[in-house]
């Protein structure tokens, strides 16, 4: 055990050393890639390496395990993935126009029926679901995913016409509310109506 001990504190010196990135940081600065999307919802992730500085958010640039720098630009066609990790942020690429090569912060969900928001630094919670994230000009662009009826990148009343019934108190919910609290609350509340749909324990339609 000493042994083994010795041995990682050596390696984390050197990595200092040599100017990697610092051992604090390192679960942050982890990168893992997701081929498909069945990869991504059955947690079948493949680490990379350490994220190194980038300026630009498309490209990303790393050192592998065998400290070697590699670059992996999410706009290339040739190098598809549906989804990438690095520390807490998760971002996924869900539409399936061959040319869109956007990416998404995943909101939560299920392989069936999820939810994706444009922003960066997200925030979860226990179950995986967003709770709040950076967004560009401030406003929240939320999407939702059915696979089971074939329905992709929708708004939250399209994602829910297919149970009639939270529809209903999703629309009489909004009547209700001021327009603005409305829209500032739009994460929160597209978050909700998912959890309503799945019927997670403790989120009840009315």
């Amino acid at each position: 055990m000493k042994k083994n001990v010795l041995i990682l504190s050596i390696c984390l010196l050197f990595k200092i050393a040599s100017g990697q990135i610092d051992s604090s940081d390192y679960k942050d600065h982890c990168l893992y890639l997701c081929k498909t999307e069945e990869d991504f919802f059955s947690k079948k992730r493949t680490y990379r390496g350490q994220i190194l500085p980038s300026e630009d958010k498309k490209v990303i640039r790393y050192l592998t395990t065998n400290s070697k720098k590699r670059t992996l630009d999410l706009g290339d066609s040739c190098s598809y993935y549906f989804a990438y990790e690095i520390g807490d942020e998760i971002q996924i690429r869900p539409d399936k126009d061959p040319h869109n090569f956007t990416y998404y912060t995943f909101g939560g969900g299920t392989k069936d029926y999820y939810c994706v928001v444009y922003g960066y630094l997200p925030n979860y919670d226990k179950k995986g679901y967003l709770l709040g994230l950076t967004s560009p000009a401030g406003m929240t662009f939320m999407y939702f995913i059915d696979h089971s009826n074939n329905l992709n990148m929708v708004q939250l009343p399209e994602f829910l016409k297919s149970k009639p019934k939270l529809l209903e108190q999703y629309n009489v919910e909004k009547l209700k509310t001021d327009k603005l609290q409305w829209e500032r609350n739009k994460l929160a509340i597209g978050i909700k109506y998912l959890k309503l749909f799945l019927g997670l324990n403790g989120f009840k339609s009315q």
